[in-house]
């Protein structure tokens, strides 16, 4: 091969390798082009995902101080409602604790220690109201002077204990109460045996007065016999006697006719004592049986 040819083919060469290294560069530019655009295109994804990201952030942030913001009107709102009902039942509890006080059956229908205790308690608990005070002046005169309970004395016991205080109150009330109540018991027994002894005594008398009637009633027809015998044999006399003696004999009062008079005579003064012992007898059975 002549050195023409070989120059030729070493230009040949030259030129496919050009060529070569030109589509090389070329891929090379494409493909440095292409992944600058992947980047470029991966750099605004992720910018895009992050202000879409902050946006919901933000708008979740905005929804949640709203919901907070909703949540606290509610609380205060609640809050506030129930302050007024705290404070309309505490008002309500005091003008009728101060009321209760002052009343006589508070104080005698059912009582217990503890329903004295809870008053006291809640009167200190709102001391600084003026019924409050007031209520609390008329417990301590009443526990005083119905149940013999100085509240002045529990306060010096129980100075900063409000549980030993409630509990003092109550056990002293209940003592108290126990006390009258068996004192009350004793009382009626012996009131139902002084009734029973009484109703003893009025049967006796009631016996007593019946058999005296039967006794009476027996004397009284004796005395009536005896006076009709009497005016039997006055009769016989008057029949075999002459006019003169019978008209003598009618001047003077007879026998029989005295013993008449003496019979009426004592029944018009035993009738009237007769029927005042059994008024009196009827009088204490109907108050035994009251």
């Amino acid at each position: 091969m002549s050195e023409h040819e070989m120059s030729q083919d070493a230009d040949q060469m030259v030129r496919a390798a050009i060529a070569m290294l030109g589509k090389a560069s070329d891929h090379a530019a494409r493909r440095a082009h292409n992944l600058e655009q992947a980047a470029r295109e991966q750099h605004r994804q992720v910018e895009y995902d992050k202000r879409e990201q902050a946006r919901a952030a933000a708008a979740a942030e905005r929804d949640q101080a709203r919901q907070a913001e909703k949540n606290a009107d509610h609380e205060r709102a609640t809050d506030a409602q129930t302050r007024r009902e705290e404070y309309n039942q505490r008002e309500q509890t005091i003008q009728l604790l101060h009321e209760q006080v002052q009343r006589d059956t508070w104080w005698e229908q059912h009582p217990h220690g503890a329903r004295f205790a809870d008053a006291d308690t809640f009167a200190q608990a709102t001391i600084s109201d003026p019924r409050s005070r007031d209520a609390m002046e008329l417990l301590k005169a009443g526990l005083r002077d119905r149940f013999g309970v100085d509240l002045d004395e529990v306060s010096a016991k129980h100075p900063t204990s409000k549980s030993d205080r409630h509990h003092a109150i109550t056990s002293a009330v209940d003592e108290h109460l126990a006390a009258s109540r068996e004192k009350e018991a004793s009382e009626q027994s012996k009131s139902a045996g002084a009734t029973a002894e009484a109703a003893e005594h009025a049967e006796a008398a009631a016996v007593h007065e019946e058999n005296a009637d039967i006794e009476e009633h027996r004397a009284e027809g004796f005395e009536t016999e005896t006076r009709e015998d009497h005016q039997r044999q006055a009769d016989v006399a008057r029949a075999a006697s002459s006019a003169g003696e019978r008209a003598k004999h009618e001047a003077s009062p007879s026998y029989p006719e005295s013993a008449a008079v003496a019979v009426a005579k004592g029944a018009a003064k035993s009738g009237p004592a007769r029927a005042r012992r059994r008024q009196l007898a009827k009088e204490t059975r109907a108050e035994l049986h009251r």
